[in-house]
């Protein structure tokens, strides 16, 4: 696969040469890409660069995205790798623009982000809850996209036959960055038999109601 990206780039290094002779006789200059586009998530891209001489990545700016190293030399003949850094992304999708420079020409790479995909599923109920008897049911709040730096607050809204029940009100800050579940236990004992709904807020909105049946 090396050797295919080395041919790849050797050929545009030889339309560089062939169009740049009004600049130097010697100017040999190739980058992998132009245009990038990735998901809101954290990632590090290993890019491919070409060039005869000193070049420098100028990515002042745009506060999301580095590059490292930030500069090189290369020999004209043999291609290197720099790695672009990009942040987790919380908002909007975004667009950012860094520069590789050489020889005083900027030859600009352009990064486009998609937005934050950071959501919650409809809660589930999980376990019983019998008449009389300590909980030990929980509620699961499925979510994905996720940074991992999150904290919410989560409250419950019980109605119903809910008597004996509570959901306390919580911080919750255990996200993980693959898709999982938040886990809110349900304490107490129920003193009356029939259903019950929990409607779960997190930050104060709503994200849905799980419901079950106390039975004897």
């Amino acid at each position: 696969m090396k050797i295919f990206y080395k041919l790849v780039l050797l050929f545009f290094t030889s339309m560089f040469i062939g169009t740049s002779c009004n600049e130097s006789d010697d100017f040999i200059f190739a980058r992998e890409n132009d245009v990038i586009t990735m998901d809101y998530t954290e990632q590090s891209l290993d890019q491919l660069i070409i060039c005869n001489g000193e070049w420098h990545a100028d990515v002042s700016g745009v506060d999301w995205i580095t590059v490292s190293p930030e500069s090189g030399t290369g020999n004209g003949v043999d291609y290197d790798y720099y790695t672009l850094n990009v942040e987790y992304n919380n908002g909007p999708a975004r667009e950012g623009t860094i520069n590789l420079v050489h020889e005083g020409q900027s030859f600009p790479i352009t990064v486009n982000q998609s937005e934050n995909e950071f959501a919650y599923g409809t809660p589930i109920f999980e376990g019983n809850i019998s008449l009389q008897s300590e909980s030990t049911a929980k509620i699961l709040i499925p979510y994905s996209g996720a940074s991992g730096e999150e904290s919410v607050q989560i409250s419950c809204v019980m109605s119903g036959l809910s008597a004996g029940l509570s959901i306390p009100a919580t911080t919750y800050n255990s996200f993980s960055t693959v898709d999982d579940v938040i886990e809110i236990s349900v304490e107490g004992e129920a003193e009356t038999m029939g259903d019950v709904m929990f409607e779960i807020f997190i930050d104060g909105i709503s994200v849905g109601t799980a419901t079950t049946t106390i039975v004897e």
